[in-house]
């Protein structure tokens, strides 16, 4: 099944809080602890140092190794979604290339319209094209 297809069977997907150890750093080992206990209770996507704050703090290398452990821990037990979304329309750019080029199956990425009084945000997933998906619609 496609990418495409997946996506669009999909039926939950969450954002995944990052725990982190005493020193500050990702603790990887309750991070998987946590998403098996989402996996095995239902969930099919999951959004990485997405929208649950801690996202904005990450280094741009925290977010990269985390989207790969995900994908090599989960892969084929979930699809991942990458936050790769900036204000900073380059880093976004280069963030989602290296995303897809790490394994991620979605982007989680930010549109901003600052002319606007009140700056409005969106979020837009970006489907990574497959080969093995073809018709009209792609």
């Amino acid at each position: 099944m496609c990418i495409r297809d997946r996506i669009q069977k999909l039926r939950l997907m969450v954002a995944v809080k990052t725990p982190y150890s005493d020193d500050g750093n990702i603790d990887l080992e309750a991070f998987d602890n946590h998403c098996e206990f989402l996996i095995q209770n239902g969930v099919e996507a999951l959004i990485i140092g997405g929208t649950t704050g801690e996202g904005h703090l990450f280094s741009w290398e925290e977010h990269l190794v985390l989207i790969a452990h995900s994908k090599t821990k989960f892969a084929g037990r979930a699809l991942i979604v990458g936050n790769t979304g900036s204000n900073n329309t380059s880093e976004q750019v280069n963030a989602t290339k290296k995303g897809f080029a790490i394994g991620m199956d979605l982007s989680l990425i930010h549109i901003s319209e600052p002319t606007r009084l009140l700056s409005i945000s969106y979020a837009v997933f970006c489907l990574k094209k497959k080969k093995n998906c073809h018709d009209s619609h792609s």
